[in-house]
């Protein structure tokens, strides 16, 4: 969900006596990652590589935030500007209903695969 995100419980807070209870409100806030970067509906990740590896296009095997394990076969060489948009693997994209972050037949923005490669 996006920083900010507001959680509405109606009649699920505080019940004071001889009123009606309040609402529960839950604001989410995001915080960093070391490897994931959030923009938009899209997730960055940032996979460390060997120079060596960079220079041989070796295979590269990470995991989404789903659990999903995806081995990417680079056809060229490594460089810090390369990446890869994996479509529909990023962040789940809820509509305006309350109940949406429960379902699963949502969407998804892309998984967006970007190098950092270490220097000896």
């Amino acid at each position: 969900m996006r920083d900010g995100t507001e959680l509405r419980f109606v009649g699920e807070g505080s019940d004071p006596a001889l009123k009606r209870p309040g609402d529960l409100v839950v604001v989410l806030k995001s915080s960093e990652h070391k490897k994931f970067e959030r923009e938009g509906n899209d997730l960055i990740y940032y996979h460390e590589i060997s120079l060596a590896d960079a220079l041989t296009s070796a295979p590269v095997q990470f995991e989404t935030l789903d659990g999903e394990v995806i081995t990417f076969r680079p056809d060229e060489v490594i460089s810090p500007s390369t990446y890869k948009v994996f479509p529909g693997k990023g962040m789940p994209i809820y509509n305006d209903n309350p109940l949406s972050p429960l379902m699963h037949n949502h969407t998804h923005g892309n998984f967006i695969l970007r190098f950092k490669i270490q220097m000896p």
